[in-house]
């Protein structure tokens, strides 16, 4: 189970990281291990902030550690789907088989 890193300055400024403590909880549940392999750069903008061009340019996030073949990617909240596309194209460069996706929100347009 590895989590969708929160930008640095909305995890200070909110105090906590949304989405790997629903990976923890879920992990601990069923379980299974939860590992923080994502990192990212601070990006100033958000998902929302961004306009189709920029969200499809997202850089892909960094991969730290040994990839399982099977990855459950967790995030907090799904907007347009271009940060769970970008970690789950990393995760598979680092060696990750199959990516499956869960979050606990999802945004309408």
């Amino acid at each position: 189970m590895v989590p969708v890193p929160a930008d640095p300055a909305r995890r200070r400024r909110r105090g906590v990281d949304h989405a790997r403590l629903i990976a923890q909880a879920v992990a601990s549940g069923l379980g299974l291990p939860e590992r923080a392999l994502l990192e990212r750069d601070r990006d100033p903008l958000a998902q929302h902030q961004r306009d189709r061009a920029q969200r499809a340019a997202l850089a892909l996030p960094r991969v730290s550690g040994r990839v399982p073949s099977l990855v459950l990617l967790v995030d907090d909240v799904h907007t347009t789907g271009a940060t769970l596309r970008a970690a789950a194209t990393a995760l598979r460069a680092a060696g990750a088989e199959r990516v499956v996706a869960v979050t606990a929100l999802r945004t309408l347009r």
